[in-house]
């Protein structure tokens, strides 16, 4: 942007405000000599109508005492010619007047008693004289003289302003300005200064400052050669920098791809862990009940004794009629026989309900990997999914932890929704937060009291609002404390004996690539904690790199 130009010239301006101040001054001292002249003129016309009066008051009282009004209109007439006077006046006793001029209010008034012109002490009125001089032409005579006064030092203020203009400009504006030029071909470059103006040699300030400016463009010649040599080094550090952060970006892009597997691969896993638990909760009750059902076998006598009973038969089969009526042991064989009976049909019974019981389970173990393999076939396909739906089969995989651990499970889902998404990344993120939701419910703390025991409740939401989905999961379970906030979502970071860290860190991951996010509220520790997936009804491509935040999952960069 071009620096706006002055409107005026230093010399223009400091004449101006010569000129200024000078006419200021001419002004005052004119006022001045107005008011001094006026008054002066005042006086001195007021001294001539009192001579005046002192010469004309004999002649004016000779020609009034024998009434020759010839003569004093003659007398009349010689006082009109004076230039200060513009109105007079005779009058005698009997107010006969005889007058010359116009009278004015605002004038100067001299009133002259005539006496009648006798040598005696006793001197008769026989009339008088008035004498005016109008004030209004003596002021116009006194502005007139002001006035050309003022307009001679009028042309000398003119003059003056000129001449000190002339002489500024010689004196200062032009070698301002070949100061100012010399000033503009100081810059950052090999080139030299032009020769020093002549002015510069006369040794006042303008000069000073001339060698001031020589002085400071040696100086800046210097640190241009020093930034040339900087930059030619740092032309050098920057393509070593480049280098550097290509093969450093090469490398942190491979990390954060081998990241983002590891972490989905660990997410996988640890449902897989999950799952993988459940079969052996399965199985261990299964193994509890075979192994209960072997040692029933291995120390039933019931058996052992029904041979003996028939050995017994086999040995009296000739005298078997007397045998069971007659003796003793014989009589009480019957009744053995059919206790040995009963015990029989009620261990059938018993090994029934164990083997409907085994199957239930058997039954179970190939539903969770049914379904777990159903859910591998879909990893990476977009699709349309019924959310609700596949809750449904997250609670099917923990259906049998959630009963083992008397679990109520709360839902309050709204219509069907359907989002177009990954599923696998869906059911991953729901089957870490269900278990997740039921590890914080079945926590030791829990055990101690039956109230607490009766509260294990897990809530599950679903809606959509303005074109995403919120998918809730509340526990009533341990919490959150203020010290783990930060690092919920950190890779790595678990509060469990056996966990890995990896559930929650990749669930966030992959709702960021799913365009969603991932959040926690918890009011602290044992007031249970509550998990919001957000997902876009529509999944859009995600390409970007990502970076953790405490509080919100995985923040995309």
């Amino acid at each position: 942007m071009k620096p706006r130009r002055p409107l005026r010239s230093l010399a223009t301006r400091a004449s101006l405000q010569v000129f200024i101040l000078s006419l200021f001054c001419v002004i005052f001292v004119t006022t001045w000599q107005l008011i001094v002249e006026y008054r002066d003129e005042k006086d001195r016309v007021t001294d001539q109508m009192n001579g005046l009066k002192d010469s004309l008051t004999d002649v004016v009282a000779r020609s009034l005492w024998i009434y020759d009004e010839d003569q004093l209109r003659t007398i009349l007439h010689g006082l009109k010619s004076l230039d200060y006077v513009s109105h007079a006046q005779i009058e005698d006793n009997d107010l006969m007047r005889i007058r010359i001029g116009r009278e004015v209010p605002d004038a100067i008034k001299i009133s002259v008693p005539i006496y009648a012109p006798n040598k005696s002490q006793n001197k008769d009125l026989i009339g008088r004289l008035h004498i005016e001089s109008n004030l209004s032409s003596l002021r116009e005579k006194v502005l007139t003289r002001i006035l050309s006064t003022f307009a001679s030092n009028f042309v000398l203020i003119m003059l003056i302003s000129a001449i000190t203009i002339f002489i500024f400009q010689l004196q200062v504006t032009r070698p301002l300005n070949h100061l100012s030029q010399f000033a503009k071909k100081i810059q950052l470059s090999n080139s030299s200064l032009p020769p020093i103006h002549a002015s510069a040699s006369k040794g006042d300030e303008i000069a000073q400052v001339y060698h001031a400016l020589a002085v400071m463009h040696g100086n800046i010649q210097a640190d241009y050669q020093t930034i040339l040599k900087a930059e030619e080094e740092l032309k050098l550090y920057k393509n070593d920098l480049e280098t550097l952060v290509e093969e450093r970006t090469e490398k942190l892009n491979q990390t954060t791809k081998n990241l983002i597997d590891s972490s989905r691969k660990a997410g996988m896993a640890e449902v897989a862990i999950g799952v993988l638990h459940n079969i052996g909760n399965v199985l261990t009750g299964a193994n509890v009940r075979v192994e209960k059902l072997k040692n029933r076998i291995d120390e039933d006598e019931v058996l052992i004794n029904l041979r003996s009973g028939l050995n017994l038969l086999e040995e009296k089969r000739g005298n078997l009629d007397h045998y069971l009526k007659h003796d003793r042991r014989g009589e009480k064989l019957l009744d053995f026989l059919e206790a040995s009976v009963e015990k029989l049909l009620n261990d059938h019974e018993e090994l029934k309900e164990t083997i409907r019981l085994q199957r239930l389970d058997l039954g179970t173990i190939s539903s969770i990997i049914n379904k777990q393999q159903e859910q591998a076939k879909f990893t990476g396909l977009v699709e349309n999914i019924d959310f609700a739906a596949c809750i449904d089969d997250v609670l099917s995989l923990y259906a049998h932890e959630i009963n083992r651990q008397q679990i109520l499970i709360e839902k309050d889902f709204e219509a069907e929704i359907i989002v177009t998404s990954d599923r696998h990344k869906i059911l991953q993120i729901v089957g870490n937060l269900l278990s997740n939701a039921i590890q914080a419910s079945s926590w030791a703390g829990w055990e101690q009291t039956r109230e607490k025991r009766n509260a294990r409740v897990i809530s599950l939401s679903l809606k959509e609002e303005l074109g995403t989905i919120i998918f809730a999961v509340r526990d009533t379970g341990i919490g959150i404390s203020e010290e783990q906030k930060p690092y919920i979502f950190r890779y790595g970071y678990t509060t469990k004996k056996d966990g890995h860290g990896f559930g929650l860190h990749s669930s966030a991951l992959d709702a960021r690539l799913l365009g969603g996010s991932l959040q926690y509220a918890s009011e602290g520790f044992e007031t249970g904690s509550i998990f919001y997936l957000t997902l876009p009804l529509f999944k859009a491509p995600i390409t970007k790199g990502f970076k953790s935040t405490p509080n919100a999952g995985i923040e995309l960069s």
